[in-house]
Parts: structure tokens; C-alpha cells; sequence
């Protein structure tokens, strides 16, 4: 044990009693490292430098300086298919089925605040171009029944969407029944031609109830406008089912012709 060092850690002690003094260490300092003054005043001369360099580079890219052509059609067809299509002035203005197709969602935005006239026009194009889409019309259909129990559409309007929807296939009973239950109050006011494209109509409908039966009745059975009997025609007399499939869905009990 003689041997051993003496360990301490009070500096004044060993100089005391080896009579020599010690260089001092530094001591350490906590805390973000400093650089050396001269590096120290040239980084804040850089830094400002970098971060208006950076500024003004995304100045121009907001400007979109310094892009190619080829990136400036990329960047323009991107913003022309994020826009919704412009609508032509009509319905009646849409030519092929491609473009119906893509105007499908705007048409069906814009149907809430189509007119009657409008609405007759989506249903007579898209008849024309054999278009039906199930999500559209079912937004149509119930702007169309709105519509016809506000009494903005007339006679000759209900006709033809009524018309364009057989010959798209694409009736729907409800719609129907609120055509029929409108029509059943005007039926004097309707010349002999509506009155008997009606009864093509409703035997091309099919599914018909009592109250279909009973607006067939008067179709037939009240005076012409002007008060001309219908019963001198013939065509009043037919049985428009039977003329239409070949057979009669009233069986023995139907009143009316059954041409040979």
C-alpha cells in the first residue's frame, strides 16, 4: 500500500506539496457549439444570401417562370380536365353519345333547375342518341314529377316526355301515374292526335291500374275539343294492346275492337 499514488482531486494540494503548479485545463461549456469568429461572420453573410436565392426561386415557380412547353400543355390539360364541362345553351344542341356521356354529371347538377322545356329537351335528345343513364334519371324523374304537380309543364310537354321515355324504355310507373292523374282534368282540352298517341302509350307502358283504366275511358269516350263526338272514329273503337303484342290484357271482357 506504500506504493500506491495518492489519488485527489484538490488541485491546491498537490501543488502544495510537489511545489509546482499545473496548466489548467478548459473547462467544458454546455450548450450549442460556437464557431470560430471568422467563420461565425461569414456563415451570417450566407445564410440571408441562400434564403433570398430560395425566395426567388419559388417566386418563379409560382409564376411559373423558366418552364418547358412540354410542362406548360402538361400543366394546362390538367387544369382543363379539372374544370366541370360548360353545358351547351340546349339539350337539343348535344349531337353524339360521347358527349352526352360526358356532360352526364353536369346535367344532372343543372336538372334541379331546368324548366319544363329543358327537361322535355334532356328527355328527347337523350331518346335520340338511345342514351339512358339509371343515376341521371333518377334525379330527372323526380324533377319531373315536381314540375308537373307545380303545373308547368302542358299538354303537349307531358306528351312528349312521355313519348321519349317509351322510346328509350325507359318508363318508370310513378312518373306515368302522375302524367295520367294530371292529363285525367284536361283530357277535353286534347286534340284527337294526343288523344290517341296516349293510348299507344299507355299500352306500351304496360302495368296499368284503375286509374289508367278510368283516363283510357274518357280518351275514348269524351267529346273532342270543340265538342265533335269521338265515336265517329273508328280509331277511338281500338284496342291498342291488342293492336300492339297481339293480345288483350282485359281477356273476354274488353270492350273494344280487336282488328283481324
Amino acid at each position: 500500500r506504500a506504493g500506491r499514488p495518492k489519488l485527489s482531486f484538490d488541485e491546491s494540494s498537490d501543488e502544495a506539496e510537489e511545489g509546482e503548479s499545473k496548466p489548467k485545463l478548459p473547462r467544458i461549456q454546455r450548450g450549442v457549439p460556437q464557431l470560430p469568429e471568422s467563420k461565425q461572420v461569414e456563415a451570417e453573410k450566407t445564410v440571408p444570401e441562400a434564403q433570398s436565392l430560395a425566395q426567388v426561386a419559388a417566386l418563379r415557380a409560382a409564376l411559373g417562370l423558366g418552364r418547358t412547353k412540354q410542362e406548360e400543355k402538361q400543366l394546362d390539360s390538367e387544369d382543363l380536365a379539372a374544370q366541370p364541362p360548360k353545358l351547351p345553351a340546349s339539350m337539343r344542341d348535344i349531337q353524339t353519345f360521347s358527349e352526352f356521356l360526358r356532360l352526364s354529371p353536369a346535367i344532372q347538377e343543372a336538372s334541379m333547375k331546368m324548366s319544363a322545356d329543358e327537361l322535355t329537351a334532356l328527355c328527347e335528345t337523350a331518346a335520340r342518341l338511345k342514351f339512358f343513364d339509371g343515376e341521371l334519371f333518377e334525379a330527372v324523374f323526380v324533377h319531373i314529377r315536381c314540375r308537373i304537380r307545380w303545373g308547368q309543364f302542358d299538354v303537349h310537354q307531358v306528351t312528349a316526355v312521355a313519348q321519349h321515355l317509351v322510346d328509350l324504355n325507359a318508363t318508370d310507373p310513378e312518373v306515368f301515374r302522375d302524367m295520367t292523374q294530371w292529363l285525367q282534368h284536361r283530357v277535353s282540352t286534347m286534340s284527337k292526335a294526343q288523344r290517341l298517341q296516349w293510348l299507344k302509350l299507355l299500352a306500351a307502358a304496360g302495368n296499368r291500374n284503375d286509374e289508367d283504366e278510368d283516363f283510357e275511358e274518357k280518351l275514348r269516350t269524351q267529346p273532342l275539343p270543340g265538342g265533335v263526338d269521338v265515336s265517329s272514329s273508328d280509331d277511338f273503337m281500338v284496342c291498342w294492346d291488342f293492336v300492339r303484342t297481339g293480345s288483350c290484357p282485359r281477356g273476354p271482357s274488353c270492350r273494344w275492337n280487336h282488328p283481324s
